[in-house]
């Protein structure tokens, strides 16, 4: 992470931010459902 710009993490962080939460709304969707 370090070889990487600054902009490069921050929009990788956004990235795999946004990919999380994708999984656990649906995570926590399928428990709600359950």
């Amino acid at each position: 992470m370090q070889t990487i710009n600054k902009q490069g993490c921050m929009f990788g962080a956004i990235d795999i931010s946004a990919i999380l939460e994708d999984i656990i709304s649906k995570l926590a969707y399928g428990i709600e459902s359950a």
